[in-house]
This record gives C-alpha cells, structure tokens and sequence, in this order.
C-alpha cells in the first residue's frame, strides 16, 4: 500500500494533492491528448461508465474539459483533477468530485484510471483516500457518494476499502451487455462530523 500524505501545493512541481507515487492537478486543456481520447473510446476503459456507448471526438472531449472546467469555476460545483505519475509526469486518468453541494456539505466522486499499464498498482483506491481526505479536512464536506454498476466488482471493492458502505441499490437502472443491471448507491460520512 502507498504511503498517503496531504500536502498543498507544492510550487516548485506545482503538485496540488500528492503521495509517493502520483500527484493531482487541476486539469485544463493542456490535458487534452490523443491518448486521453483513446481511453474514453476503448470499451474496456468506459465498460462501466456513462461514456463510451457511443464514439467520442477529440473536439466533444475538448468541449466536455472546457465546459467542466468552466462550470467549475462559474457555479463552484466541480473540482477535476489530473492524476499523474511523479516518475514522468504521465497523465493516467482523472478523479473528479462534482454536483458539490456546499449548503449540504455533499459531493459526488468519479475516477477514471484510463492507463492500463498502471492498473491494479492501487492507484484508484490511493486516489481515492487522497481526494476524501481533502474534501473533509480542507472543504468540509460532510458526505461524499458514488453510484457504481452492480457488475463492477472490482469499484465496489475499492471504494469499500475507503470506507464506503453500501447505502441502497436501484433496481434495473442501467443497460449493460444487452440487460438491465442494477446500480449500488454507496456513501462515505466525514469520520470527524459524525
């Protein structure tokens, strides 16, 4: 397991979130790349996510970091990051909280690892404590959710292993492989509000 340490940014590498393997930063549109593209239009990357059922152009992918980032910073709903390795700067996927509700203090995440090289290296389950960790302690979010494909094992098991627990589950509410699949509603609480 990684060794996980908040930090700020730290200005000379311009790390705003970091551990010992990988850093996030605030993505923007020097992250737009024919690799990025690839991901969303591999079937094996999108097989549990919203995107991916239909082909993606590098222009709706460049519209779609625009408008979040864009969004982000009008209504202060959204924060995206780039998850990158330390070694060589390699972007390899993105972790986002959004629909941030800041009356009720909640979030919702989403993680894409979009490099197959580094899957299974306990990335996303390090990206998720990293990105919990702040949302409680600098933002005060008092709840973080996720809905997750009932089929996709191994999220459940990642998320769990952060201290997400299973909250309820919508009963044939997604069309995967030619069937209705259920969806698995999980939540993490800010252990120091509750």
């Amino acid at each position: 397991m990684l060794e996980i340490e908040v930090q700020k940014i730290n200005k000379s590498k311009n790390y705003f979130l970091e551990c010992e393997l990988f850093y996030f930063v605030k993505i923007d549109s020097s992250y737009i790349s024919d690799e990025y593209c690839k991901w969303l239009n591999d079937p094996d990357i999108t097989k549990f996510m919203n995107i991916g059922k239909v082909p993606i152009s590098f222009l709706e992918m460049e519209n779609y970091i625009s408008s979040t980032v864009q969004s982000g910073v009008i209504n202060n709903t959204i924060i995206m990051f780039a998850i990158c390795i330390k070694e060589n700067n390699r972007h390899i996927g993105n972790i986002k909280l959004w629909n941030i509700d800041w009356i009720n203090r909640s979030a919702i995440i989403s993680i894409m690892i979009g490099d197959k090289e580094y899957n299974g290296l306990g990335i996303a389950t390090n990206s998720i404590k990293l990105i919990c960790d702040y949302a409680f302690n600098t933002l005060n979010i008092h709840k973080i959710n996720v809905d997750i494909q009932q089929e996709n094992i191994a999220s459940i098991r990642v998320f769990e292993k952060n201290g997400f627990i299973k909250e309820g589950l919508r009963l044939d509410d997604i069309f995967y492989d030619g069937k209705w699949c259920n969806r698995v509603l999980m939540g993490k609480r800010n252990p120091s509000n509750c």
